[in-house]
């Protein structure tokens, strides 16, 4: 399982990443399979990420997409163009201010 430093860690070579979450089952207390990835404003590391799937984080197959807030959602979810044909586990990579590079990532 992936903790905030190795999803940071991971990440940071398609940019520099300035936070990182993994979304925790409170009930059970384990990794619910995603996280969120802030990158430092414009240097473009999601895009990076985007366009470098499929990604193979520690032996499964990632999917990254921009994180959308909440309010903002206008209905596509949009896999960034990665193929359909591996199973996927989603990571949400954002960035604070501009890049809320959402790399929607699953993993675990």
């Amino acid at each position: 399982h992936v903790d905030k430093d190795g999803l940071k860690d991971f990440f940071s070579c398609f940019g520099p990443v300035t936070d990182a979450i993994v979304m925790m089952d409170m009930v059970q207390q384990r990794s619910r399979g995603f996280g969120f990835i802030t990158f430092e404003n414009l240097s473009g590391g999601a895009q990076k990420a985007i366009e470098s799937q499929p990604i193979n984080m520690f032996g499964k197959m990632v999917e990254v997409k921009l994180a959308t807030p909440k309010g903002g959602r206008d209905g596509g979810g949009g896999h960034a163009g990665a193929p359909q044909n591996f199973h996927r586990k989603p990571v949400m990579a954002t960035t604070s201010t501009g890049e809320f590079a959402g790399l929607a990532s699953s993993y675990g």
